[in-house]
């Protein structure tokens, strides 16, 4: 098949997972034999295609306007919804937002769609969104934009089946719609013990984008509190808060227990993880977040934000926390950190028969076989 994998506009200029994951399905599937296209424009576009995929139901105006010239063509559409819990998002608008995002969250009254049809207006507005018609300004509004998606595509991707039962039930849309296709990672199962209790040189790793979203900011007032436990951060400011970026220098600025890397080689990043005890993440909200992922394939335990669909792949190597709980978060931290160094863990690796692996590049890439076969089926 000819198939065409659609972004938002701005993914060349600031990569999030959502474009890693595209990348990743794009290889996939042009190993299973598909020919792929990535574009990064919604509006009309020329050629032939059989099938197209579009990512992001919580951003829809774009994602709208792409399936709506899709509908044109005739060619079957499908969306990978990376639908992230609303409950996580109302929480991040009214207790973590900085800055000009603040303002819009307060004008929004920390209502996620409204949040986004005020993001999409002000995108609009400034040029950074194309709109291609008239009609096409009721996108704008993100109730309406994603009442349209799942009324005009041919399937709902989500990463869990937990994910899949939200969305379901908070959009009101039968469950047969929805396939599930996990994310990518490439890792194998350990048939040797990973290094545990005191062979691991680092506390506390915690990386990825450093934004509000991210909550990095707590973490960095733990690692302060903590004087005897060794952090380190690794990821890169993000272009749009360079202001959270310099709350988080400020906050490590003189402390001994504290390293930061703005990036670092997966290769670096996983050997890392394998001499880390702890990894840390207090996102206010993720679908399943890769990183996350990584560090527990490589032998760390998890301490992470509640508001997730990750639990259906962690099972008891996590334990899942108040994003904005320091206290708490603190606490528990100290009782794992405590405990591991008594004792080995009781996580020295992966076995076979763990679900992560059903993020193995071959178990996606059958999972995306059972779709177009239903989609076949369908049309």
């Amino acid at each position: 098949m000819k198939i065409l994998i659609h972004l938002r506009s701005d993914a060349n200029a600031k990569h999030g997972g959502d474009v890693a994951l595209a990348r990743q399905y794009k290889k996939i599937l042009e190993d299973g034999g598909h020919s792929v296209d990535i574009t990064t424009s919604s509006l009309a576009f020329e050629g032939h295609y059989d099938l197209a995929l579009t990512f992001n139901l919580d951003r829809p105006f774009e994602p709208a306007q792409f399936i709506d010239n899709c509908n044109k063509k005739n060619i079957p559409v499908m969306i990978y919804a990376l639908h992230h819990p609303t409950a996580g998002v109302a929480q991040y608008l009214k207790f973590g937002t900085k800055g000009l995002r603040r303002v819009f969250a307060m004008l929004a009254g920390c209502r996620p769609a409204l949040y986004e049809s005020i993001l999409a207006l002000v995108k609009a507005a400034s040029g950074q969104m194309k709109i291609q018609r008239a009609a096409n300004l009721k996108f704008l509004y993100a109730s309406i934009a994603q009442r349209f998606i799942l009324n005009n595509v041919n399937t709902i991707l989500v990463s869990t089946q937990m994910e899949l039962s939200k969305t379901a039930e908070e959009f009101q849309v039968a469950q047969d719609r929805f396939a599930v296709v996990p994310h990518i990672l490439d890792i194998a199962p350990v048939s040797s013990p990973l290094p545990t209790g005191p062979a691991r040189q680092i506390d506390v790793v915690c990386a990825g984008r450093f934004e509000s979203r991210k909550n990095q900011l707590l973490v960095a007032r733990l690692a302060r509190k903590m004087t005897t436990t060794k952090f380190v951060f690794v990821g890169t400011p993000s272009s749009t808060e360079a202001r959270y970026f310099a709350e988080f220098q400020a906050e490590i600025a003189g402390l001994d227990n504290v390293a930061y890397h703005p990036s670092l080689p997966l290769d670096e990043l996983r050997a890392m993880f394998r001499n880390a005890r702890l990894f840390i993440s207090l996102s206010w909200f993720e679908v399943v977040s890769l990183t996350e992922m990584e560090a527990m394939a490589c032998g760390c335990q998890l301490l992470v934000g509640k508001n997730s669909y990750a639990e259906y792949f962690t099972g008891d190597r996590a334990i899942f926390v108040e994003p904005d709980a320091l206290e708490s978060v603190g606490q528990a931290m100290q009782a794992w950190l405590d405990q591991d160094r008594k004792a080995a863990p009781a996580f020295a690796g992966l076995t076979a028969d763990d679900r992560i692996f059903e993020m193995a590049p071959a178990q996606v890439a059958r999972a995306f076989s059972s779709t177009f076969d239903k989609l076949k089926v369908r049309s």
